[in-house]
């Protein structure tokens, strides 16, 4: 059975949208008074999700807020979802809409990867979220630059979690200076991936800990 929620009209353009998703694909679509166009991605290969709120700036103040949420496919195919609203047009409309897309689309898309990786863990598994690898006696965050290879251990017992409207952070509390890193809920891929992973883990280990700012 498919389900359907309507968007917000780009602005200057008399097109509807819809967000159409099933059990076997997920289909942006959008139609005028004479032509028609969608985007889709077949439910199996998708793979990816970040999204987040950015400002719209005008000459001297914020005007406004565009919402973004984009999904990314095994073979790099990227459906985009955007919307905006302007000098506060309708803005807790979109809030809750930008919440309610988020959480559809996780439910449908991103929840049964959620317990593939819980399952992996309780099996002894070792596996990857973005560049954090997860193992049974912590996780380690790869380093991506060229400039070297020195990558970041954590053992279960000292991760701390922060949680922030734009990013989660994983920190070592026997070195909170030294040993963090931050993930961008709309510049990097699978952060609402990793906070579920990892909390859920502390979670079940016991291990949760007061944030510490």
């Amino acid at each position: 059975m498919s389900e359907s929620i309507f968007l917000p009209k780009k602005m200057l353009s008399f097109k509807t949208r819809r967000l159409i998703m099933d059990s076997s694909e997920l289909k942006l679509y959008e139609e005028g008074f004479f032509t028609e166009n969608s985007i889709s991605l077949q439910t199996s290969e998708i793979h990816d999700l970040r999204f987040g709120i950015e400002v719209i700036r005008g000459l001297e103040f914020n005007i406004g807020r565009e919402y973004l949420i984009l999904i990314k496919d095994k073979n790099k195919k990227v459906l985009k979802i955007s919307f905006s609203s302007l000098y506060g047009y309708q803005r807790i409309v979109r809030d809750e809409l930008y919440i309610l897309l988020i959480n559809t689309i996780w439910n449908k898309f991103f929840d049964s990867k959620f317990e593939y990786f819980l399952k992996k863990f309780s099996q002894n598994e070792s596996f990857q979220i973005g560049n954090v690898l997860f193992n049974t006696d912590g996780i380690e965050i790869l380093n991506q630059s060229l400039l070297t290879s020195n990558s970041l251990k954590i053992y279960w017992e000292n991760v701390q979690t922060e949680d922030y409207i734009s990013n989660f952070t994983l920190i070592d509390i026997c070195d909170v200076i030294n040993k963090n890193r931050s993930f961008d809920y709309l510049k990097d891929w699978n952060t609402l991936m990793l906070k579920a992973v990892v909390r859920s883990i502390l979670s079940q280990k016991g291990l949760e800990h007061k944030p510490l700012f």
